[in-house]
């Protein structure tokens, strides 16, 4: 049993050594600076830990490359009208004093819903309005939103899931 580990113990020191004295010793660095002071993973601060650099600005700066469907999309009536009588320009949740961002595809999802209350939508209605053929992806979108939208998203009041049918969204 000593030998096991005495063999053990001596592999782990090589195994440190060679990872100290090789391209890879920044994983010591990121272990010990997350872990060995307390935080479970990356935290806000711990960049102050690292070498960080300035990139200097692009003498040829270039666009982010457009989505095919980018504008293409129309609102309904309904929330056209909304947002001229609002005069809002983005979608923007706020729960709890937190503001929550809605992507492109939640915003598709969330649109359809809002303007039609109380209808379910199977995974594959919601699919075809998102170009989304899985229906892994489908459910952590919807998850996604519940977190923005629900008071318990676990509990879903307003999302909720019509088990065998699909999603619908309930408004008060």
């Amino acid at each position: 049993m000593k030998k096991v580990l005495k063999t053990s113990a001596l592999i782990i020191i090589v195994l440190f050594g060679a990872l100290y004295i090789s391209d890879y010793n920044y994983l010591l660095k990121g272990v010990s600076t997350i872990y060995l002071t307390g935080h479970k993973t990356a935290f806000l601060n711990d960049y102050t830990y690292f070498d960080n650099a300035t990139l200097p600005a692009s003498e040829k700066p270039q666009p982010w490359p457009l989505h095919s469907k980018y504008n293409k999309i129309s609102l309904s009536e309904n929330l056209e009208k909304h947002h001229k009588v609002t005069e809002s320009v983005a979608f923007l949740i706020i729960k709890n004093d937190t503001e929550y961002k809605i992507n492109s595809t939640e915003k598709i999802i969330l649109e359809k819903m809002i303007n039609n209350p109380g209808k379910t939508f199977s995974r594959e209605d919601i699919g075809k309005l998102t170009d989304l053929d899985k229906e892994r992806s489908i459910d952590v979108i919807i998850t996604r939103l519940r977190k923005k939208i629900e008071i318990d998203p676990k509990n879903p009041k307003y999302l909720q899931t019509l088990r065998g049918a699909g999603y619908v969204l309930w408004i008060e």
